[in-house]
């Protein structure tokens, strides 16, 4: 059996079709959907977390090279 598909970054951070990237727009989005992935919530998982610091940075990543 083959593992699941990575979602994407976009998919992840639930960013909206066609959304200008700007580093407030990644970090208040990240920060919102953090508070729902932390282990510590009952929505949450150190998978769900670890899934969504990965978005995190390949946002940041694909904001910095454009």
């Amino acid at each position: 059996m083959s593992a699941p598909t990575p979602r994407t970054w976009r998919e992840v951070l639930e960013w909206p079709a066609g959304e200008q990237l700007s580093v407030e727009r990644i970090e208040a989005r990240y920060l919102r959907l953090a508070s729902i992935a932390d282990p510590d919530q009952p929505t949450g998982s150190a998978e769900a977390k670890a899934e969504l610091d990965n978005a995190y940075v390949e946002a940041r990543r694909e904001l910095a090279h454009g």
